[in-house]
């Protein structure tokens, strides 16, 4: 057998130590197989983004540290 890192008597402290975190819900799930490539074929070459101009269509990656402002705006607050 190849040489242990530490102590037996140490094993499974990381574990131990780290705090429980409950499970999220999952909304949705994710298709699988055909039907995931079919949703990236709607999100990058669908003719509703090929219409618009090439210079103005969103990366794939428009979103990035906008979700507070996504939320928002797709949650407005009723005051």
């Amino acid at each position: 057998m190849g040489r242990m890192h530490g102590t037996l008597a140490k094993a499974g402290k990381v574990r131990k130590q780290t705090p429980k975190v409950e499970k999220k819900v999952a909304a949705r799930k994710i298709p699988k197989g055909r039907a995931y490539k079919r949703i990236l074929y709607n999100r990058r070459y669908a003719p509703h983004i090929l219409a618009v101009d090439p210079k103005k269509r969103k990366s794939p990656n428009w979103h990035a540290g906008k979700k507070e402002k996504i939320d928002a705006a797709a949650n407005p607050v009723k005051a």
